[in-house]
């Protein structure tokens, strides 16, 4: 009897997060939060995806401002591929428990700005998921139903090959330096599809990024066992250039791109170097220092960056000549997911002449870049001006396929492939 009184007061909780959002975005939505991540163990830089049936864990991690503790909780939310809450109960999808508390933590040392920092596992051994497709880990605090943070990922069982996938030049030759276009097809002998433009779904995205990733593809044609999507100019992206970057990691010395960093007993400032707009520059490839839009944190001057790396007030300046009243730029990158706030946004500042913006960010290495919102359509990231464009500029792709028979309540993922613009050229 206690155990069934536990399983129902479990799913409600569960019901009640996943009715929280229609759509799940990876998002912080306390300010005093930051540096959310989630990535399997030991790779930063990966992809957060894991294959059934595997020893796969993913690590979540984030930094509360403050030194007091937080009773923080978690919820395993299963989604379709537009990442909507799906209608299935949690006991289709997990084995074990769906929420829980997540008790590790620790405290920063040597930091000037005190925060706590929290872990947790996905799967741990509270849960294991047992369906494949999109998922997401909310956590919100404890007695509430609004959430902290939602951090997407994915879970594998791969049925299918993605077969040729390779990035191509437009075959419209006016826009050969607008654009990298992606190709592939998909084998799927042994796995019977019985109508693939209704089964069968594709999306794609761009250096890990959600804001701008392809979705809804269908096969452009059917062959037996083996589904083409060398479409023309449909799953393209434009390709801008290198990422900017800076060096954090030290506040000792200044790297290439700081200018100037101010040792104060509150918080530390670091200026970088005026920035400006790349749309006329020439392409130059920048080597290791060009993450594709990620982050590392780390700190020189210590052996623990998780807990000794310390937050920074970073000042960011992009030279302007006047004040345009037509939209607005935002500096972005995996650091704050590509998102358009006030927290990102540059202001003008008549003395500098230029577009400024002061973000706090952890102590690490960076990659970002400047995009241009207009007023009158605030849904259009433009990077033509600040960024540029250029066919040659390395970039990192992945390809996801969703499988849903008839009456299926949710999305298999079936396969996936990731491929670089440099090493898979067609």
């Amino acid at each position: 009897m206690k155990l069934n009184i536990t399983l129902a007061l479990l799913f409600l909780c569960f019901s009640s997060i996943a009715n929280a959002l229609d759509i799940y975005e990876d998002k912080v939505h306390e300010d005093n939060i930051h540096t959310a991540t989630l990535h399997p163990i030991g790779y930063p830089f990966a992809t957060p995806i894991i294959q059934m049936n595997t020893q796969d864990v993913l690590l979540l991690e984030f930094d509360e401002l403050g030194e007091d503790v937080s009773d923080f909780r978690y919820v395993i939310v299963q989604c379709n591929y537009k990442w909507e809450p799906t209608n299935n109960s949690v006991f289709d999808f997990i084995d074990g428990f769906s929420d829980g508390y997540i008790n590790n933590y620790d405290f920063s040392f040597n930091t000037t700005v005190d925060y706590v920092h929290y872990q947790m596992t996905i799967p741990n051994e509270d849960f294991r998921i047992t369906q494949s497709g999109n998922y997401v880990v909310v956590v919100f605090r404890d007695s509430e139903s609004e959430p902290s943070l939602v951090k997407r990922f994915m879970v594998a069982d791969s049925k299918v090959q993605i077969q040729n996938p390779a990035v191509a030049i437009t075959r419209n030759p006016s826009l050969r330096d607008q654009l990298q276009e992606i190709l592939f097809s998909l084998d799927h002998e042994g796995f019977n599809i019985v109508n693939p433009f209704q089964e069968i779904t594709v999306v794609v995205r761009q250096n890990d990024r959600w804001d701008n990733a392809i979705s809804d593809i269908k096969p452009l044609h059917i062959r037996e066992n083996s589904l083409s999507f060398n479409y023309n100019l449909k799953i393209a992206f434009p390709p801008a250039k290198e990422y900017r970057e800076f060096d954090i990691r030290s506040l000792r010395y200044r790297t290439e791109r700081v200018r100037a960093i101010d040792v104060r007993d509150s918080i530390n400032i670091v200026y970088l170097m005026p920035d400006g707009m790349r749309q006329l520059e020439e392409y130059r490839y920048e080597g290791d220092g060009d993450l594709n839009g990620k982050f590392l944190i780390d700190v020189q001057e210590g052996r623990n960056e998780d807990l000794e790396a310390d937050y920074v007030q970073v000042n960011f300046s992009l030279p302007f000549d006047n004040k345009i009243s037509n939209g607005y730029f935002y500096v972005v990158g995996e650091f704050n997911n590509y998102e358009i706030s006030d927290k990102n946004k540059l202001k003008f500042n008549d003395f500098h002449n230029a577009y400024e913006a002061k973000i706090l960010l952890k102590q690490g290495f960076y990659n970002y870049q400047y995009v241009f919102v207009p007023n009158d359509n605030p849904k259009v990231k433009d990077y033509t001006l600040t960024e540029g464009n250029y066919y040659d500029t390395e970039n990192d792709y992945a390809i996801y396929v969703y499988y849903r028979s008839f009456g299926q309540r949710y999305d298999e993922l079936i396969g996936f492939s990731f491929i670089n613009s440099r090493l898979n050229r067609y």
